[in-house]
């Protein structure tokens, strides 16, 4: 196949200039395509997906050149975050639970806005990201509460505008809901109007190179106002739905009413303890949503391969690494001691600070181990390094634990403006009555205030009143939104990647944390 570049790109080190045809590998030009930087001279032969390049192997990525300076351009102000650019578009479902308006909610730059869903327990997309490994920037959130197929359709241009690769597209409840107010009551007209305005939006996203996620209307649980003609329509609807989507190449349907669902109730109600309201997934259902999302989307996305992965793998040793925690302790390698901090016992990392930071009984075994051989979503061949484990009982609501690994920062290398993200991996088993696992970074001064706000992810296990993940075990990767390194002046000393692990009641967890770094946008 040939395409014609629209745009200068480094390809493999070289430079291929615009409004040249090149002939290349089927998987790069499709990414260049679809990152429109090029076009094809012979339309492509059709793929369920569109292919992934392997990019520039020295830069991890196909580049964008400045056509005055030569230099590589940011892409769309977000390609120093690893991941496809994916939006939402939809209704409140779709939004993950942002505060919802009823005007669009764009997530601008570096996932800077994204700070929202690390304390909202209905990030859906958030576990499906984390099981996955991190193949996601989440670059726009088009969900907006309250709004029915045609309004969603109409906002259209917003969406593209971004250049998504990927779409998480979810319409057509509302319609359900209001079909008595928004069609008079008409239910055939309702059923014409959703069939016509969903697959008219996923024509859009898939004739602008981006592919598609999507899956069925969700029933209510019993406390909504669900009767049997909406019933009726949603069985109808999602059946000529799912139809519409398995004969489109690029769009994916995933089954989320399945793992919601009531299995032993007539109608066909989602279950009260997966929901926030009789409506919207809560904790454990945003969980299960995500695991339906991440297992459905694994074949056609690629991991994260960028957590540290060696002892050299920082800036301490290398100058033009990112890391700026020394690569030592974020593999745990370095030196233990013995965990002699409030409610420890056992082995720690000497360079960690472990403590129980709220409760006044829970307990904690800590121990260093050989970091997980990953499995499932996130899987890879080989342990790398070790893993801080912990060992918690817990006895009493909000009973949680803290490990922290501060790191001094070099203003020569990190002056004031950068900014810093943490990321790392995590594995949780036997989980009973755990709230969240978080990742955070914080900013140390002179006396040791924090600065205010620091940043952090959260995956939440359960909300108030719900039942949560309960004892599944996972494995995850998080990845913080930035934090903004004020000047050396106002009395920085230190740069910290924080774990909190928070319960509701008694019971306990095994919480391994591993290839943790502090990496520098």
């Amino acid at each position: 196949m040939t395409i014609l570049l629209s745009q200068a790109v480094r390809v493999g080190g070289s430079v291929l200039a615009a409004g040249t045809t090149q002939t290349l590998a089927a998987d790069l030009e499709a990414d260049l395509v679809a990152r429109k930087m090029a076009t094809y001279t012979v339309a492509p032969m059709k793929s369920t997906v569109s292919l992934f390049g392997e990019n520039d192997p020295l830069t991890g990525k196909v580049e964008i050149l400045d056509p005055t300076t030569g230099l590589p351009m940011s892409l769309g102000g977000s390609s120093s975050i690893t991941g496809d650019r994916a939006a939402f578009w939809g209704d409140s479902i779709a939004s993950l639970g942002f505060t919802a308006s009823t005007t669009d909610s764009p997530i601008v730059g570096d996932m800077t806005n994204q700070q929202a869903s690390a304390y909202n327990p209905r990030a859906w997309a958030n576990w499906a990201n984390a099981l996955l490994g991190l193949p996601f920037n989440f670059v726009y959130n088009g969900g907006v509460s309250g709004e029915h197929s045609g309004q969603i359709l109409a906002r259209s241009a917003a969406v593209l505008a971004t250049n998504p690769k990927w779409c998480f597209f979810i319409s057509g409840r509302n319609d359900v809901t209001l079909y008595t107010t928004v069609y008079g009551g008409d239910v055939a007209a309702t059923e014409a109007a959703v069939m016509f305005n969903n697959q008219a939006a996923w024509d859009l996203l898939l004739g602008a190179g981006c592919n598609v996620i999507t899956g069925p209307i969700t029933t209510m649980t019993s406390a909504g106002s669900e009767n049997a003609t909406t019933l009726g329509m949603i069985q109808r609807l999602n059946r000529k739905l799912r139809a519409a989507a398995l004969s489109r190449d690029g769009v994916i349907w995933v089954d989320v009413q399945s793992v919601l669902t009531d299995t032993s109730h007539v109608n066909g109600y989602t279950l009260a303890s997966r929901f926030f309201d009789s409506t919207h997934p809560g904790a454990e259902g945003a969980y299960l949503a995500g695991k339906a999302v991440a297992t459905q989307l694994a074949p056609f996305v690629r991991p994260y391969k960028g957590l540290v992965s060696s002892q050299y793998d920082c800036y301490q040793k290398d100058a033009l690494s990112k890391n700026i925690l020394s690569a030592q302790d974020g593999l745990f390698t370095s030196a233990t001691s013995a965990a002699a901090g409030t409610g420890m016992s056992g082995t720690q990392l000497t360079a960690a600070t472990i403590n129980r930071s709220s409760g006044a009984a829970a307990t904690a075994v800590a121990s260093v181990v050989p970091a997980p051989v990953l499995s499932g979503l996130i899987a890879e061949p080989v342990s790398v390094g070790n893993a801080q484990q912990l060992v918690i009982t817990s006895t009493a609501a909000n009973d949680q634990f803290k490990v922290s690994i501060p790191s001094s920062v070099n203003f020569a290398q990190f002056p004031a403006g950068s900014s810093v993200y943490g990321e790392c991996a995590i594995d949780v088993s036997a989980a009973t009555n755990l709230v969240s696992v978080s990742c955070e970074v914080s900013l140390t001064y002179t006396g040791g205030t924090p600065a205010s706000p620091s940043v952090s992810r959260t995956l939440h296990q359960v909300a108030t009143g719900k039942t949560g993940v309960g004892s599944d075990s996972y494995s995850a990767y998080l990845r913080t939104p930035p934090v903004v390194l004020p000047a050396n002046a106002t009395g920085l000393t230190q740069v910290a990647i924080n774990w909190y692990v928070t319960f509701s009641g008694a019971g306990g967890a095994t919480v391994k944390i591993f290839r943790a770094s502090l990496v520098k946008i």
